[in-house]
């Protein structure tokens, strides 16, 4: 019984590492992420082009990053993808590799901030 016991608390231990299993930032839920908020503040007011704040998709895992969504302006991504503890997953250079692996494998599924007009 006390092995049963041990693979299970091994089990349920293990699992708390995936992302999945970690609450990310919603509309809702912003507040209670302070290192989301601070992206988004850090943004400050609107340029020519609109720069946001989102959740997506990297590879199957939830990533948040700050982007140009604007249709009207057409630039590379650079800057790092973080999870939703806030740690960085990828860092995304200009270079065509990183660019071809964005474009390929990151996706917008939620805009969570953007800067201010």
């Amino acid at each position: 019984m006390r092995t049963c016991l041990t693979v299970l608390l091994i089990i349920v231990l293990g699992g708390c590492d995936n992302d999945e299993t970690y609450d990310c930032p919603t509309l809702e839920t912003i507040e209670d992420f302070p290192w989301v908020v601070e992206l988004i503040d850090g943004l400050g007011k609107c340029g020519s082009c609109t720069t946001s704040v989102a959740r997506g998709t990297y590879r199957g895992k939830t990533v948040i990053y700050t982007g140009v969504f604007d249709p009207f302006c057409n630039s590379y991504f650079s800057g790092p993808l973080y999870n939703c503890r806030g740690e960085v997953v990828k860092s995304i250079s200009t270079s065509q590799k990183d660019q071809h692996e964005f474009l390929n494998y990151v996706s917008v599924n939620l805009i969570l901030g953007s800067c201010t007009p």
